[in-house]
């Protein structure tokens, strides 16, 4: 008998929850294999709540998947260039993962984490499109990190243009930021970090 047959779930649990730590690739990939060792590894994959609740943007199948099996708690969602020579197909998948998060999840993200320098120009605008496609009553830390050759405008209209009460953290990097967007008015910023971005009075004067 293998001697995971008899250790209980708990102990199992705290074994998974570890084997993403520490992955030079997307922990996806780790989670999937796990996943897919036998029967028990799989019902204790999907059963340990800490893998899921960071959430990888790769694909759409996987961040329905993550988002149902923590339903209804607040998650982390991340999209980072893990390829850098991402050409336009290869981030089709990305970027449907991404519209489908905030299109029908913003409610319960609290953290935004979109790493895109390595992404190639023209693929990016998409990316930030899809952050008003909803409002985020929730969020808490929003990071932004484009390539400063390639800055882009933020929409003033991002999270549908209402203020995220809760953001606490804001850390943009190459990024056209209009002064009066809501994401400066939220009465809950701690922590501002503007890196080569740029600040306009208005949305006409950040377009010309």
């Amino acid at each position: 008998m293998l001697i995971f047959h008899v250790l209980p779930v708990e102990i199992l649990r705290m074994i998974v929850a570890h084997v993403p730590e520490g992955q030079d690739e997307s922990p996806v990939v780790a989670i999937k294999s796990l996943s897919q060792t036998c029967t028990t590894w799989r019902q204790v994959v999907l059963s340990c709540k800490e893998l899921f609740a960071d959430i990888q943007l790769v694909q759409p199948q996987w961040t329905a998947l993550c988002f149902g099996i923590l339903n209804p708690l607040p998650v982390t969602v991340r999209c980072k260039n893990f390829d850098s020579e991402w050409d336009f197909s290869g981030s089709f998948k990305y970027l449907e993962a991404s519209i489908y998060a905030f299109r029908e999840h913003a409610s319960r993200i609290r953290s935004v984490h979109m790493h895109l320098a390595a992404v190639k120009e023209g693929v990016v605008e998409p990316y930030l499109r899809s952050l008003s496609l909803s409002a985020a009553p929730v969020l808490e830390e929003l990071t932004i990190f484009l390539n400063v050759l390639h800055a882009l405008p933020l929409s003033p209209a991002i999270f549908k243009g209402i203020i995220p009460r809760k953001l606490r953290v804001l850390d943009l990097h190459a990024i056209l930021l209009p002064q009066l967007s809501t994401l400066m008015r939220s009465a809950s910023l701690t922590t501002i970090k503007l890196r080569s971005c740029f600040v306009w009075s208005s949305v006409d004067e950040m377009v010309k």
